[in-house]
């Protein structure tokens, strides 16, 4: 009697390996103006390299998604690049400095506010923004 050896899913496969995982993120830079547009046209060049990947008839559906993930990680790799920089230094995990703001019953990560509070380009006067009224 002879045993088969079971047969492994491509997809397990990858994920045994290393070369994929269940799911991939995306960290932005949204706290000045200059980051809305930037980030907009690495999203959009992402956009074309999944749809890109995804009409590959040459590639295995699991290669597809491999790709898709590194295309992924290059994105957020470039969107942390985008200047101005992160006040708080460096990549990845950051310290926090957790705060009682302002009659919160909840802490605040205060944690890069002084420097961005010395930043001229980021005054602007106090305003109340109207949602109702939509974009315009």
């Amino acid at each position: 009697m002879t045993r088969k050896k079971k047969q492994i899913n491509p997809t397990v496969l990858a994920f045994r390996q290393g070369a994929m995982t269940m799911r991939v993120r995306l960290e932005m830079l949204m706290w000045n103006k200059e980051h809305l547009l930037k980030n907009a046209e690495c999203l959009e060049r992402l956009a074309n390299e999944l749809r890109r990947i995804s009409q590959s008839n040459s590639l295995r559906g699991v290669d597809q998604c491999i790709l898709a993930q590194r295309a992924t990680r290059n994105t957020n790799w470039d969107m942390q690049k985008i200047l101005p920089a992160d006040p708080r230094g460096g990549h990845g995990m950051r310290s926090e400095c957790m705060e009682y703001v302002g009659n919160r019953h909840y802490a605040v990560d205060t944690n890069g506010h002084d420097k961005l509070n010395a930043r001229k380009d980021l005054d602007e006067p106090h305003t109340s923004p109207n949602y109702r009224s939509g974009l315009d």
